[in-house]
């Protein structure tokens, strides 16, 4: 797996009883998502992928196809098998209450799962291209911890649905802000036509 650029999928979905199914705010953008996680799998790019905190989430052993990372900073059973491992779930924290949820900063997944950091620089790829579900807050925080890390980050800026009480313009100054921090944007065609045609 030699790619340049990987993608980071912020809580585009959730599993089901039939494997994994879009969250129903991300359904406006799922043709979008769904290009994206095809060009992953035809060209081999690596894809990390979160739930939402409110969300059904990929339990350890369930899916022998999918790498799973846990919170916990002393398990590291998972760097055995991180470097032959295309698609990685980075499991997120919940508390079960959105009151706690948002006490506790749950949609902060570099935050609560010890071992974020230590995924994106064993894996070491130069840059990331994150969009989800959530942009004031879970995907930002994905695309600052990322950028904290020391790799790049490209920001689909049409592939993105801002969080729950959040609006197109408080998204717009989330995006802005992160490009302050050094973050890049583009839309999908331009991501297809920049990136993915390299």
């Amino acid at each position: 797996m030699e790619n340049k650029f990987a993608f980071f999928d912020v809580d585009c979905y959730e599993r089901c009883d039939t494997g994994f199914t879009f969250r129903s705010r991300v359904k406006p953008i799922g043709s979008r998502v769904e290009k994206l996680h095809a060009l992953a799998e035809e060209r081999g790019v690596r894809l990390v992928f979160t739930t939402c905190c409110d969300g059904r989430m990929l339990r350890p052993g369930e899916d022998d196809e999918i790498l799973f990372v846990p919170v916990e900073a002393e398990n590291t059973d998972w760097l055995d098998k991180v470097n032959e491992s295309r698609i990685i779930y980075l499991h997120k924290l919940a508390w079960g209450a959105p009151k706690e949820d948002i006490k506790h900063v749950a949609w902060d997944m570099f935050l609560h799962n010890r071992n974020a950091t230590r995924l994106i620089k064993e894996l070491g790829i130069p840059q990331w291209c994150v969009f989800g579900n959530g942009m004031d807050l879970c995907v930002s925080s994905a695309a600052k911890g990322i950028l904290k890390a020391g790799f790049d980050v490209t920001l689909i800026s049409d592939v993105m649905i801002s969080s729950a009480g959040g609006n197109a313009e408080s998204m717009e100054k989330t995006i802005a802000g992160l490009c302050e921090m050094g973050a890049g944007r583009m839309t999908i065609d331009e991501f297809f036509k920049e990136i993915a045609g390299q």
